[in-house]
């Protein structure tokens, strides 16, 4: 949640928007998840990316789908499948929480 800089004293990211926020968490950008690219570890924090924004940010599947340049459905299968993870994965399911728990937390703090 906070970053390192230079002289080793943390600070809090620049208050931008909660979709950012999700973007640093995964340590990733719009521009690396947007292209059309079927690499496992990408479609992974591409589903996990859409998953978060559509349960955290108050968006449909439409705008969350219009913002990776996919559609609805590509996000409604994202879910599904970070939700199916989380149910098999007890791993996945607590840095699930974790996450968040973060977010949740940034939304709160101003």
């Amino acid at each position: 949640m906070s970053q390192l800089t230079n002289s080793s004293v943390y600070v809090l990211p620049s208050r931008k928007s909660a979709f950012d926020f999700i973007l640093s968490l995964l340590g990733t950008t719009l521009d690396e998840l947007k292209p059309y690219n079927r690499k496992r570890w990408l479609s992974d924090k591409r589903q996990l990316a859409m998953y978060l924004i559509y349960t955290t940010c108050d968006k449909t599947y439409e705008e969350v789908g219009n913002t990776f340049a996919r559609g609805h459905d590509t996000v409604m299968y994202a879910c599904r499948q970070i939700k199916d993870r989380a149910f098999w994965d007890r791993s996945f399911k607590k840095q699930l929480s974790e996450l968040l728990e973060k977010i949740q937390a940034y939304d709160l703090s101003d």
